[in-house]
Formats: C-alpha cells, structure tokens, sequence
C-alpha cells in the first residue's frame, strides 16, 4: 500500500490498543480493499483483462439469470465458460432511453442476500429525464472504498479540516470527514455548506471556516474562486480544491490557482455508477 505519511492514524476499535491499531470490522473491510487496490496497480494488462472479464463473466449470468431485460438481452451469449472480449462487445450498448423505460425488467429479481440492502435511488436530471436505479450495501462500500482511494493516492493529511459545499445538504459540521474514512482513519473536522446559498455568503463561510480542504461541484467552485479572486477574498490555509459532478471547464483550474494559489483536482462519477475516473 502507498506510504500514509505520519498524518494517517488508523482508528482502533480495541480500548487500549493504540498502535498497532486493531480496525473495526467496516475499517478492515476498507484497508482490505486499499490493499487489494494496490496489487493490482501493479498488475500486466493480461492479469487486469483475466480478474475484470472473470467478475464480467459473474456479473453478466446473474443478469442473465435474474433480469427479464437482461435475459433477452444477452440471450446471444455462449451458455457455458468464460466470456470473452469478442463476445462482451457485440452486446448492443445499453441506451439512456432503454434505462428509463424498462426499470422493472431491468431490476433483478434475486439479488444475492449477503450484498445487504437495496435501495432505490436516482440521478439529478440535469440533462433531461432522470434514472431511476437500485443499489445494494455492497455497492455504497465500493463508493467509500474508492473515495478513500482517492484520498491516499492524493496522499492528503487527515488530520486536517474538510470544507463541503453541495446541494440537498443542512449546513452541519460534523468531528469527521465521513463514511469512506470513519472507522478507518482519524481525521479533522468537517464542514458543510449548500450550493444553493448565493456566492457572496458561500465566500464568507469558506474565510470563517478556513478549511485545508475544500471540494464542491464544478460550476459552483468556479464560480466561488472567481467572485474570491475579484473581492481579494483567500482563505489563509487552503491546500486543495476537488471538484465533481460536472465537466470541468478548461479555464477553472487557472481561475482558482489565481484566486487562493491552491491546486484542483478533478473527480468524474455519476450516481448510477459510481467513480469513473480520478
């Protein structure tokens, strides 16, 4: 696994074990997957091909077996063995249209019990109609495992404030920074904003709370960084900026260096699917 730096204190579940930490039972399943993550960076496109067309091959007979969109759909697949690159790419491409009128025959009708709970969830519809779509236990770990990545492989400093503006969301401070690092990783504080406010109050919270670092949604912190940069308005300890969401517009990463000299990271997942890229 990546070096944590002496930042990175893992949070122990046992009373008087402080080091080395013994992890609760959602803290080891995450260092687990971190682990597993950094074995396979290290992997040859062969292995990568072998263990993602292995989990393919699962993942396409419980949809073929358990969704009646899904069944006809891959009805052309070789009823025995491994699936293979020639046969995955001729299943026609999934459309947006297709996602929204077949919910019911696309859902499966056995998920496996120990993937938890399923709940219903759907996107923003800020390009059109929204997507309805189901997620289990196991895919909302996934989520926090990847998030966690993303946090180790920017090597950030746990021990220091985290700064939120988002939509939907009470503006709250909270002793961590959330699900993907609590039971893991000691951390700082958070605090949370919301992208409706209007510019000017968002810039007067961001200088009282003065967060080392700070993500929001793409066209929000741009905005933020331009109407911070014109007012002479920069937080005093902010080390990094991440923004999500949206496409990032090409100008934005010189927009917030100009205003508060702090880098930005882009982030790229959809509530359908999860992370897409870091």
């Amino acid at each position: 696994m990546r070096a944590l730096g002496h930042t990175a204190v893992v949070t122990s579940a046992l009373p008087g074990v402080a080091w080395p930490a013994v992890p609760g039972a959602d803290g080891a399943r995450r260092l687990a997957l971190q682990y597993q993550f950094s074995q396979s960076e290290q992997w040859t496109p062969q292995q990568l091909h072998e263990a993602q067309f292995s989990q393919l091959t699962s993942l396409l007979r419980h949809a073929q077996a358990t969704s009646p969109f899904y069944h006809e759909r891959l009805s052309g697949l070789p009823a025995q063995g491994p699936i293979s690159a020639a046969a995955f790419a001729q299943i026609p491409l999934l459309q947006r249209t297709e996602i929204q009128d077949n919910f019911d025959g696309l859902c499966s009708r056995a998920v496996p019990a120990d993937h938890g709970r399923v709940q219903e969830g759907q996107t923003s519809g800020s390009t059109g109609r929204p997507i309805r779509f189901l997620h289990t236990e196991v895919t909302a770990e996934f989520w926090r495992a990847f998030t966690l990545r993303e946090h180790l492989w920017h090597r950030r400093d746990f021990s220091a404030r985290l700064g939120s503006i988002r939509s939907r969301v009470s503006e709250i401070s909270s002793p961590g920074w959330g699900d993907a690092t609590d039971g893991v990783f000691s951390t700082g504080d958070a605090t949370m904003f919301n992208t409706m406010r209007p510019l000017h109050e968002q810039a007067e919270w961001l200088m009282q709370e003065n967060p080392e670092y700070l993500i929001s949604v793409a066209s929000n912190l741009s905005g933020l960084a331009q109407y911070c940069g014109e007012h002479g308005l920069r937080p005093s300890r902010l080390r990094e900026v991440r923004t999500y969401g949206e496409a990032l517009h090409p100008d934005a990463r010189a927009t917030v260096r100009a205003a508060w000299d702090a880098p930005l990271v882009d982030i790229y997942s959809c509530s359908e699917a999860g992370y897409l890229a870091l």
